[in-house]
């Protein structure tokens, strides 16, 4: 049984939706280079997240639900992170992918997209 409230966009529960959520933290660097003894100089900037998302098959109106809460150029996004528990950033979607409608039970399969924080 899913957790409520594992992932939340705006108001909308994503959770029921989702067969899987991967977060992955980032370090953003700027500038980073190697010296001539092959030690690295690095500059962190940030550490950011990302979420990779995959949902279960979806009606045409459970799809529209998930699909307008992403709509936006950013929103908010309230997740269970594995470093600092319960977590709300702003993100952003790119591509959202709905590979096939199931002509025969009309449900989206294998929609999927990646968070990525601002």
């Amino acid at each position: 049984m899913a957790v409520q409230n594992a992932l939340r966009v705006g108001q909308v529960d994503f959770t029921p939706y989702l067969t899987s959520m991967v977060v992955k933290i980032q370090d953003l660097d700027v500038g980073s280079t190697r010296t001539t003894d092959g030690s690295l100089k690095r500059k962190r900037i940030a550490i950011k997240r990302s979420i990779d998302l995959q949902f279960r098959p979806l009606t045409q109106a459970e799809s529209q639900i998930v699909l307008n809460a992403v709509k936006e150029v950013f929103f908010n996004v309230t997740f269970i992170d594995p470093l600092e528990g319960t977590k709300t950033a702003r993100f952003y979607v790119s591509d959202r992918s709905a590979n096939s409608l199931a002509l025969d039970t009309l449900m989206w399969n294998n929609i999927a997209f990646t968070f990525t924080e601002q």
